[in-house]
């Protein structure tokens, strides 16, 4: 009753900016106990869902994310066609540069390795078009998404190496099994 009456009206005002994280927390954690529950959440949503203000409609994207991950497949099914009409809305909007960033990972994704080739038909005719359309954005998108990638194998590098470092730091023995002697670890050049 609390999530009908007042965590999910709490999205209709301008203000939900300042707050929507919060929010949006508190909607998952009544899905996780009740994954019943995130079908009348999103259609919720969708009740809610800003026509005007783009930034707030970014907002309901990364929430209907979140929500979208903890919906069982049976649910997603009963909410399929006003989610999606809803979706195709938003990137017939004259907004569509703000959203477009959101989805093009996953069409980056889908483009390399789905197993579906209707799929895979559909992902790069998408692609095609939204490069026809503003080729510009596309190839920003492309740049953002190399950035993180590398950031991304950046920082799994240098976790593994300083695994590696912590790992032979600990296989150290000592010189002579018999004496007990005072040691200083290995030297590791990576900062632990």
């Amino acid at each position: 009753m609390f999530l009908w009456r007042a965590l999910i009206p709490l999205h209709k005002p301008k203000a939900v900016v300042v707050y929507h994280q919060r929010l949006t927390f508190c909607v998952v954690q009544f899905i996780d106990k009740d994954p019943k529950l995130a079908g009348s959440v999103i259609t919720g949503l969708l009740k809610y869902w800003p026509v005007t203000n783009s930034q707030k409609e970014l907002l309901f994207i990364s929430g209907l994310e979140e929500t979208l991950e903890m919906t069982s497949m049976a649910e997603f099914v009963t909410i399929t066609v006003p989610l999606f009409r809803r979706i195709a809305f938003c990137l017939n909007s004259s907004h569509y540069q703000l959203i477009f960033p959101l989805i093009f990972p996953a069409l980056e994704r889908n483009s390399g390795n789905h197993w579906n080739q209707a799929v895979l038909n559909l992902t790069r005719s998408i692609k095609k078009m939204f490069c026809e359309i503003d080729e510009e954005l596309v190839l920003a998108c492309q740049r953002k998404l190399e950035e993180e990638n590398s950031r991304s194998s950046e920082a799994a590098e240098k976790r593994k190496r300083t695994w590696e470092c912590l790992e032979s730091t600990a296989s150290f023995e000592p010189a002579s099994a018999n004496m007990i002697l005072p040691m200083k670890p290995a030297a590791c050049t990576i900062a632990c």
